[in-house]
C-alpha cells in the first residue's frame, strides 16, 4: 500500500511540473523626472495595455506603479507566463485623457520566457520614425513628369529641418510639407520633372522626430525614373453649358479637374480653367496628355 501511494505521489509531481506554466518577473521602471505639470504628491501613475486587454486606466489598482523611494523613477513588476509581443503604455491618473500621447504608437516589448526589466521615460518611446512606404516606389519607371511625391512614416512627427529634404538632379522649388491633417506623412513639392531621367530622393539623417519621441530618422534614399520623352497627345474638351440653368456665363467660371492634375480643387490654376467660344454656350479647353487620365 505504501508503495503505490508513494509511486502515486511521485507521477503526480512530474505531471505538475510538465503542466506548470512559466511564471517570470516583468518590471516596469518609468521616469517622470523631466514630466512636466506632474505633481509626485497627489498624481498617481498607472499602467495598462494588451496583457490586460487595455483595462482603462485606475479600474484596476493592481496596475498602479509606485515610487517608495521618491526619486520619480515608479515601478511595477508582474508576473507573466505567456510568450507572446505585447503592447503597453503610461498613464498619470485614471481616464484614458492624460495618457503619454493621444493616439498613435504604442510601447512594446517581446517576452521570451525570461524576466525582464524595461525602463522608461514618460512621454518619450525613444525609437527612430522609420518610413513605412513611399511614392513613386523606389526603382519605379515610366514616372509622370508632374507625379507627386509623398512619404509616409510609422508614427507621427515633428519637423526638424524639411529644408533636408533634396531631389538630384534638382527640378527646381523643392519644398517638403507635412500632409493636411495627418503628420506622419510628408509631401514633396516640385517643378516639372525632366522625361527620361532618373532622380533621387534624399531624407538626410535629423530632418524629422517623432511627436513623440527623442530620436530623429536615419537617413534614407530611393530613385525613380521618369517617362521617355514622347509627343504628346492633344485633347480638345467641348462643354456645351446650355441647359446649365444655374450657370451664369457673365460671373461664373468653368474648370476641368483629373487624375492628369492629381484632381486638383477647381479654380486653384488657371491654365485648366475653359474658354468660352464667340457667340455660343460652347466652352473649351486643349491639353496634352501622355497617357489615359480621368477626368470631371
Amino acid at each position: 500500500m505504501k508503495t503505490y501511494l508513494t509511486s502515486f505521489i511521485v507521477l503526480l509531481c512530474l505531471i505538475t511540473g510538465i503542466q506548470s506554466p512559466l511564471a517570470e518577473n516583468i518590471t516596469f521602471h518609468v521616469d517622470l523626472s523631466s514630466t512636466s505639470g506632474f505633481d509626485a504628491p497627489s498624481d498617481k501613475v498607472y499602467i495598462t495595455g494588451s496583457l490586460w486587454g487595455w483595462s482603462e486606466p485606475g479600474t484596476n489598482s493592481e496596475l498602479e506603479l509606485t515610487d517608495p523611494d521618491h526619486d520619480l523613477i515608479y515601478s511595477l513588476t508582474i508576473d507573466i507566463d505567456a510568450i507572446s509581443h505585447y503592447e503597453y503604455k503610461y498613464f498619470i491618473n485614471s481616464g484614458w485623457q492624460n495618457g503619454e500621447w493621444d493616439a498613435g504608437k504604442n510601447r512594446s516589448f517581446d517576452y521570451n520566457g525570461n524576466a525582464m526589466i524595461l525602463s522608461d521615460v514618460y512621454g518619450d518611446i525613444k525609437e527612430r520614425p522609420a518610413i513605412k512606404n513611399h511614392q513613386p516606389v523606389d526603382e519605379a519607371i515610366d514616372i509622370e513628369l508632374n507625379d507627386l511625391i509623398s512619404i509616409s512614416f510609422d508614427m507621427n512627427l515633428s519637423e526638424i529641418d524639411l529644408a533636408k529634404i533634396i531631389i538630384t538632379p534638382d527640378p527646381g522649388n523643392v519644398s517638403a510639407n507635412f500632409e493636411q491633417n495627418n503628420t506622419s506623412s510628408i509631401l514633396i513639392n516640385h517643378d516639372e520633372l525632366i522625361a527620361a531621367t532618373t532622380y533621387t530622393v534624399t531624407i538626410p539623417a535629423g530632418s524629422v522626430k517623432g511627436a513623440y519621441s527623442s530620436l530623429s530618422n536615419e537617413a534614407y534614399s530611393w530613385s525613380f525614373t521618369t517617362r521617355p520623352e514622347v509627343e504628346p497627345c492633344k485633347v480638345t474638351f467641348n462643354v456645351d453649358m446650355s441647359n446649365a440653368e444655374s450657370f451664369d456665363p457673365e460671373n461664373d467660371e468653368l474648370y476641368i479637374t483629373g487624375s492628369f492634375c492629381q484632381w486638383m480643387c477647381p479654380g486653384d490654376n488657371a491654365i485648366y480653367r475653359l474658354t468660352r467660344n464667340e457667340m455660343s454656350q460652347t466652352y473649351s479647353i486643349e491639353l496634352d496628355f501622355y497617357a489615359a487620365q480621368a477626368y470631371e
